[in-house]
C-alpha cells in the first residue's frame, strides 16, 4: 500500500466518522480522472502562474 492509503487506513480507525469522507473523496477523484482521460478537464485552480 501507499503511504497515502496506509495514512487514510489509520486514520480511519482513529475517526471512523470520516469514512463516509474518504469514500465520497474516492469517488470524486475517480470521477475527475475519468473526464481528464477523456479530455474533459476542468481547471478548477488558477493556472494563471504557470503561464509566466
Amino acid at each position: 500500500m501507499s503511504k497515502i492509503q496506509d495514512f487514510i487506513k489509520e486514520d480511519i480507525k482513529k475517526h471512523p466518522e470520516l469514512k463516509k469522507e474518504y469514500e465520497q473523496i474516492s469517488r470524486d477523484l475517480d470521477e475527475a480522472m475519468a473526464n481528464f482521460k477523456k479530455g474533459k478537464v476542468s481547471a478548477p485552480v488558477d493556472l494563471s502562474d504557470f503561464e509566466k
